[in-house]
């Protein structure tokens, strides 16, 4: 799934509920659209984001997972 997210005029807070330890992830990666021959690269800016009960306990899961994004 890819969604905008955007608020110009205040901070922004993604808050999980916790379920047996664990909460919420952030990915950003490369997508390949097969039906349409095209490859979008994971491109994000976060700035004034709080990321509040992501992640899962005991794991290499983290809150903020960059994996193959774009490299600028």
């Amino acid at each position: 799934m890819r969604t905008p997210v955007g608020h110009l005029t205040r901070k922004i807070r993604f808050i999980c509920d916790e379920v047996d330890n664990w909460g919420g992830r952030i990915l950003v990666t490369k997508f390949y659209d097969f039906a349409n021959n095209k490859q979008f690269n994971g491109v994000t800016n976060l700035w004034g984001v709080e990321i509040v009960k992501y992640g899962k306990v005991d794991t290499e899961y983290a809150a903020l997972h960059i994996e193959n994004a774009a490299g600028n």
